[in-house]
């Protein structure tokens, strides 16, 4: 979803998208990266934090429209998606999953 609005910011940008909806759409789509990102955690805290902080800003965003806040916004998109998808390594170790499965299993009855 993030490529697709920053894609038509470009062309925003650049004059290929002269009408005035194509911001409506840029809006729509960076809300639905901004609940995407706060549904990525469980955590109730973490939710209110990204939407609180992250609806003001995609808004200031879109209102100045340019090349330096696409940069801005990419620079944003990617240390997020750092922090929040897990290492490969972490999340493909076998032995801890089963054993995390196994503990879970025993408790819960």
């Amino acid at each position: 979803m993030s490529g697709a609005w920053l894609l038509l910011q470009a062309g925003i940008v650049n004059g290929l998208l002269v009408s005035t909806s194509w911001p409506l759409v840029v809006a729509l789509g960076m809300g639905a990266t901004v609940s995407g990102i706060a549904y990525q955690r469980p955590n109730l805290r973490w939710k209110w934090s990204v939407v609180i902080i992250g609806l003001p800003l995609a808004y200031t965003f879109l209102a100045n429209i340019g090349i330096v806040v696409i940069v801005a916004e990419i620079t944003i998109l990617l240390i997020l998606a750092y922090h929040i998808f897990p290492d490969k390594n972490e999340t493909l170790n076998p032995d801890k999953s089963n054993k995390d499965i196994a503990d879970k299993l025993k408790n819960c009855c």
